[in-house]
């Protein structure tokens, strides 16, 4: 790799605390938020702020959720730069092991695939995916029997494994890991529902062979998942 790994995340609204993290040459931190207190650079965080107004034009939602939802899946040029490879995690999720994590990178900037997302926690297919999300009251259960009957419907398969999407490692200037997470994010703003469970629909979908999955156990290595700690987040 000729640049450090850019890792990035977008917290809006207090939703997470800030993780603390390492001064490594290797990577740069980078946070996009709605909050303001420290602006450029904090606890080795580049902090990129955007004012209400700014995330309204950006994103087309004034929801904190479906505004993170749209940096996840749309990685801002002015945010991943000119890297080689970039690393999203959600808020609420710390890197364990960076030397892990940086080996990862160098093994995914060497691979034909583009994109490392770990497997599911709890679930190893789209059914039991949407049963754990009903299970934990994080959608309306008449919308996820609508978009599983749709997806059904279509002739979709349920024989792909689920992911854990709050944490991605992708290759910045890959055209085709762009258009997947183009066409995931579009059946995410469509259905409005949680986005682990479109992922095997759009991989069936698309047939892209692009993304290489984590297995649970090098996931737990790498990544550990925190509290989410509403309205306290130290910026």
């Amino acid at each position: 790799m000729k640049h450090p790994v850019i890792i990035y995340t977008a917290i809006f609204a207090g939703y997470d605390n800030l993780q603390p993290v390492p001064n490594d040459d290797r990577f740069k931190h980078r946070c996009i938020t709605d909050m303001t207190g420290h602006e450029g650079v904090y606890q080795n965080w580049q902090i990129r702020r955007y004012s209400s107004a700014q995330l309204l034009e950006r994103t087309g939602f004034s929801d904190p959720s479906y505004q993170n939802r749209y940096f996840k899946f749309n990685p801002p040029s002015e945010v991943v730069g000119n890297s080689d490879i970039h690393v999203y995690l959600d808020g609420s999720i710390r890197v364990k092991d960076y030397e892990l994590l940086y080996n990862s990178c160098k093994m995914l900037d060497r691979a034909k695939f583009s994109m490392l997302i770990p497997t599911s926690k709890f679930a190893n297919n789209f059914c039991l995916e949407c049963l754990q999300v009903l299970r934990h009251d994080k959608a309306i259960a008449e919308d996820i029997h609508r978009q599983a009957r749709e997806y059904f419907q279509e002739g979709f398969k349920d024989e792909y494994d689920t992911v854990s999407a709050g944490m991605q490692i992708r290759k910045t200037d890959n055209p085709d890991a762009a258009a997947f997470l183009k066409r995931w994010y579009k059946e995410t703003e469509e259905w409005r529902t949680r986005d682990q469970i479109s992922f095997p629909y759009v991989l069936w979908r698309t047939g892209y062979k692009g993304i290489k999955l984590i297995s649970r156990g090098v996931r737990d290595k790498l990544f550990e998942k925190v509290a989410h700690v509403e309205n306290s987040m130290a910026l």
